[in-house]
């Protein structure tokens, strides 16, 4: 499977309205959940809407989650992060 996270915007005229940041994690637990070591996952903008030490430590808390186990996906992420 690919798996795909881009850019959001938020969704406030949605029947329940969501910020990116809320958004971002939901994609980010299905990706979690359902991916297999055969998985490729692309990433992008990770974390945005948030401060950069909050962004870096759930990108590294994520990419750890995944590195774990038996089913290690192949994963690329980009970031807006400069540190």
């Amino acid at each position: 499977r690919i798996f795909t996270r881009m850019a959001t915007q938020e969704s406030i005229s949605a029947a329940v309205p969501a910020s990116t940041f809320m958004t971002e994690l939901n994609q980010l637990a299905l990706m979690l959940h359902h991916h297999t070591r055969k998985s490729l996952m692309l990433i992008d903008e990770f974390g945005k809407g948030t401060l950069a030490a909050d962004g870096t430590g759930l990108l590294c808390s994520t990419l750890q989650c995944l590195s774990t186990g038996d089913c290690i996906p192949k994963v690329f992420v980009s970031t807006h992060y400069s540190e």
